[in-house]
């Protein structure tokens, strides 16, 4: 079951509107009429430097900002680089947040800051100034909130494939993708879903619309529904089924079209891969390319032709601006005579035909064993023409544009899902060398090769989807960076962060400079000391920042969870890295910060982590969101319901603001629970000591928040006087508070942290200021214990797997046994034996 699936401008002030496609009311056909937004002055249309303005900051999807002068890697170090403020939004964030420069709000001149969130809100905040450390405001320009929007789904609105196991997606299912903000027009384009869940599952709806909204009132101004069929070479047609799919890629505008690509939830059945399109300019008309549906069954929807998904863990379709537009697909249907395209890449034109795809040898291996091919999105290198992209099976692959006419297939000779030991996808007769550059496609060994051990055995036996795990998924799309040295001239580096590995840096010019064929342990490249995680996924999402070509002005900012957290079907605390993109003369990629603990790590021995530190610390990490960077800033989505924002620590604004720096704590908490049950309520007792140089103050409003407990507030029993500060108090004195907080009702692990916030003295300081060390993390576990005996018998098949490589079937019995009984009991049975990817 695949894993979910510039600086120094300024021109005259812009009026925009927005766009947000909504899985909202019932799907049916509509017209719209002509959509007229305010005028612009053809001066106004010019997209700046310093705007952000779709998924991984251009339609090539490079991830690159080319233009930032003022973080540089000799500014972002522990001390004088961190986190400055956070805004708090009703929900998890999904998307990517947007940049766009010198809109005119109310008469003012302003920068705003995009972000969506799985209530289905829509946000406009205003961006700091490039020099400065301060909020603008905590409240936003504007906000649409579900009222406006629609309703959003709960995560389990209907049965979903392994849903025992767990959800990848939790509490909500609403806006799901980056959205994509068209300058010229001035529009923005969001995604969204919503619906109502039925009884246990059954009956439940979900739709999808899009949205035309104006940006400076955030008034609605338009709405159009999503629907779409496709007639198969059998003549029966498949139809557009917003209940099964999932618009998880971001947006794509090209040639005046938008372009919404989709996959599926958790791969339950019956789904396919679907793109569509909308014209920009009035929504009236709409094109359909549907990826799997030449041969549907007409009595029997989960036979024939299904699956391949677009979803690209997030990634955008790529748009190459004449008109062509390439996507990635996953594990489904593949057959030349349907035209069933999944596990491949697939080059459309303007109106969604298609004109050529390329598919791996090993396509029967990679469905079989949920290895996808599109669990990462795209790059186009433009210059180059060469579209880049990989997958699950930690393969990168290159192919020229041109190979894209036709179906096509790469050469290879398949050795079997069980031929030989080891990889169950390898394959004979060895692909192009990487590094000649007269062929037409290159494909490279970009991470580890494959590990199994004795728990991927009885995955082999039940279902080969579990010898996946075996690999270093690629799940972020590739980034780009075009630079030159004095030495070698200009060069192009691909950078790439597959799931427990390393950063690596691969080169390309024509071909790959350097680089490992298929099969053949990664050497060559640049890489980084540490990898970014030792167990789960999903690697790490990139952005890199520059100031042109120099080299020594590269940075690459990368979002993951912490090294020893999984994100595969929780919701676990994450760290925004920051390194040198430019290697340095042993080829390393050198870390310069990390929002844990700011420190450089030990490039000689230990990648252990440093115990967090608090001041910058993420929050929960946003699965597949990479950072946002833009005139100084890193914007950072999280799911602990706070979009945060990174930046340069002004020494300038410290001496103007000297009142912060006598203000400190230590917290210390009450032993606490490490098992508890889901929808009770536990007694919380945190003593907060004044380690400071001045005296807390009731005036200073003084209280206990959380960044990382999505709405804290809302979970604890007592009203908010519970959490305020009730006395004054002086430095060396402690002040205790007590509360009762709520226990989600789904069972998982959890993790909590508290810390002070000071809302007073907004004269003197921005309103809502962190202070102090958090308390420790606490971290517990919401089980109900009508499970527990399930738990317990797999708990003892994991610990008892025998070390051959054969599993008897009588333990293949007892785990598929488990699984239904599991499924029909509601309970979470989350054990290595177990384990699988969804989407």
């Amino acid at each position: 079951m695949p894993l979910e699936k510039r600086e120094g401008f300024r021109v005259q002030p812009l009026r925009l509107r927005l766009f947000v496609c909504v899985l909202g009311a019932a799907i049916s056909s509509c017209t719209s009429p002509e959509i007229k937004p305010t005028a612009i002055a053809s001066s106004e249309r010019t997209v700046l430097p310093t705007d952000m303005l779709t998924q991984h900051n251009d339609a090539a999807r490079t991830g690159a900002n080319i233009t930032e002068t003022l973080l540089t890697p000799g500014k972002v170090r522990s001390g004088d680089f961190g986190r400055l403020f956070d805004w708090q939004v009703d929900g998890q964030i999904y998307g990517q947040p947007l940049y766009v420069s010198q809109v005119t709000v109310r008469g003012r001149i302003l920068d705003l800051v995009i972000v969506t969130t799985m209530n289905n809100s829509v946000y406009a905040f205003e961006a700091p100034a490039p020099d400065s450390d301060i909020q603008p405001s905590q409240d936003p320009v504007w906000q649409l909130k579900a009222r406006d929007l629609g309703k959003p789904l709960v995560f389990d609105y209907f049965p979903m494939s392994f849903g025992f196991l767990g959800h990848n997606i939790e509490p909500l299912i609403g806006i799901a993708s980056t959205p994509v903000i068209d300058r010229r027009r001035g529009l923005l384009f969001v995604s969204v879903k919503s619906g109502s869940g039925g009884f246990l599952g059954f009956w439940a709806k979900a739709h999808y619309r899009l949205f035309a909204i104006d940006l400076v009132s955030g008034k609605v101004l338009h709405s159009v529904d999503i629907s779409g069929s496709h007639k198969g070479v059998n003549g029966v047609d498949a139809s557009f089924d917003p209940k099964y799919q999932l618009q998880r890629p971001g947006l794509l505008e090209e040639q005046d079209r938008i372009y919404l690509a989709f996959g599926s939830h958790q791969d339950t059945k019956p789904y396919h891969g679907w793109v569509v399109a909308y014209d920009a300019d009035n929504l009236a008309n709409s094109w359909v390319y549907c990826t799997t549906c030449g041969h549907v069954a007409a009595k029997d929807p989960d036979e024939g032709s299904l699956e391949g998904g677009v979803w690209q863990a997030g990634g955008a379709p790529v748009g190459d601006g004449a008109g062509n537009i390439y996507v990635m697909t996953g594990n489904g249907t593949y057959d030349r005579d349907t035209g069933d395209l999944a596990t491949s890449f697939i080059r459309l034109d303007k109106n969604l035909n298609v004109i050529g795809s390329w598919t791996p040898p090993n396509v029967e291996c990679l469905n079989a064993s949920d290895s996808d091919l599109g669990s990462a999105g795209p790059l186009l290198i433009a210059d180059q023409g060469v579209l880049v992209g990989g997958g699950k099976e930690g393969l990168l692959y290159a192919i020229k544009s041109d190979v894209f006419q036709g179906v096509q297939m790469g050469s290879g000779r398949p050795l079997g899902l069980r031929d030989v030991p080891g990889d169950p996808c390898a394959y004979a007769d060895a692909s192009p060398s990487p590094v000649e550059n007269t062929q037409a496609y290159w494909t490279i060994q970009a991470a580890p090769l494959w590990e199994g051990d004795a728990i991927m055995d009885i995955e082999r036996l039940i279902t080969p989807a579990g010898l996946t795990q075996g690999y270093h998924h690629i799940h972020g799309a590739p980034v780009l960076w075009q630079l030159h040295d004095g030495v070698r001239g200009d060069r192009t580096l691909l950078y790439v962060s597959a799931e427990r590995d390393l950063l690596r840096a691969y080169e390309f010019e024509g071909s790959f400079v350097t680089a490992s064929p298929h099969g053949v342990q990664p050497i060559d490249t640049f890489e980084s000391y540490c990898p970014n995680m030792n167990r789960g996924m999903p690697g790490g999402f990139l952005t890199l920042s520059a100031n042109g070509k120099d080299p020594n002005s590269g940075i690459i900012w990368a979002a993951m969870p912490r090294r020893q957290k999984d994100a595969l079907n929780h919701v676990v605390f994450g760290v925004l890295r920051a390194y040198r993109a430019y290697p340095d003369a042993s080829g390393k990629l050198v870390e310069l910060w990390n929002s844990d603990n700011g420190a450089d790590p030990d490039p000689s021995g230990s990648c252990e982590d440093v115990p967090p530190s608090g001041t910058d610390e993420l929050g929960y990490f946003a699965k597949f969101v990479p950072p946002t960077v833009s005139r100084g800033k890193v914007y950072m989505a999280t799911f602990s319901n706070r979009l945060a924002v990174y930046g340069l620590k002004r020494a300038a604004v410290m001496r103007a603001r000297p009142e912060l720096v006598g203000y400190a704590a230590q917290l210390t908490e009450d032993p606490l629970p490490q098992v508890v049950t889901p929808g009770s309520t536990v007694a919380i007792s945190i003593t907060a000591t004044n380690t400071g140089t001045l005296p807390w103050l009731v005036s200073d409003q003084i209280r206990l928040g959380s960044r990382s407990i999505p709405d804290f507030e809302k979970e604890v029993v007592e009203n908010m006087t519970a959490l305020m500060l009730r006395a004054d108090v002086a430095p060396h004195q402690s002040a205790t508070f007590k509360f009762h907080i709520r226990i989600p009702k789904a069972e998982a692990t959890y993790y909590y942290k508290w810390r002070l916030i000071r809302a007073g003295q907004a004269s003197k300081q921005p309103s809502g200021d962190w202070f102090g060390e958090p308390s420790p993390e606490w971290a517990f576990s919401a089980l109900r214990s009508d499970c527990s005996d399930l738990r317990g018998r797999s708990a003892a098949i994991t610990a008892n797997l025998p070390k051959a490589q054969l599993i008897p079937q009588e333990t293949v019995a007892q785990v598929q046994a488990i699984g239904l009984e599991a499924a029909k009991a509601g309970c979470m049975v989350s054990t290595d034996s177990m384990k699988m990817g969804s989407r």
